[in-house]
């Protein structure tokens, strides 16, 4: 028996097709999940650089944005910490990290690695969970 079926009495599924037992069969069927393996990993590649490029190309924020980010970010972990913190105790500690010495380093940061579009989402959010997630 030849390797291609020539009708459905000799194994195969459509005139011309290998046998799907045959090893030409076998190889075609490999070479069909190598190709659709590989689909997908170029997929999931292309996706990453794509994102990664966009984040490049995305409008930066201001120092002030991040400034006011980080002033933000603190109310929200104080208030998350001790729900029934008062404002005058969240002023004081956003007076004194302003003058700690990795305020800079997160000033830097912010301004290297966030988009604006994530320091705005970060502004916007109501607590310090949607912050984080606006970060990511």
């Amino acid at each position: 028996m030849s390797p291609v079926s020539s009708g459905p009495g000799e194994g195969g599924s459509a005139r011309g097709q290998p046998a799907p037992n045959s090893e030409l069969g076998r190889r075609s069927a490999r070479r069909r999940d190598l190709a659709a393996a590989a689909l997908v990993v170029a997929a999931i590649v292309g996706f990453v650089v794509l994102r990664s490029l966009l984040r490049i190309v995305a409008p930066r924020p201001s120092e002030g944005q991040c400034a006011e980010l980080l002033d933000r970010y603190l109310e929200h972990a104080s208030r998350a910490r001790d729900p029934r913190i008062d404002s005058d105790d969240i002023a004081q500690a956003t007076l004194r990290s302003k003058g700690a010495p990795t305020r800079s380093a997160d000033l830097r940061s912010c301004l290297e690695k966030l988009s604006a579009a994530q320091v705005e989402c970060g502004l916007s959010s109501p607590n310090v969970d949607e912050m984080e997630r606006c970060l990511q």
